[in-house]
């Protein structure tokens, strides 16, 4: 359980950094 939560943050913070990079 608390893998799968700790995966969906660290997808959120890849996307975050895509989000910036793209920017």
């Amino acid at each position: 359980m608390i893998k799968t939560k700790m995966k969906k943050k660290a997808e959120q913070a890849q996307l975050l950094l895509n989000a910036l990079i793209l920017e």
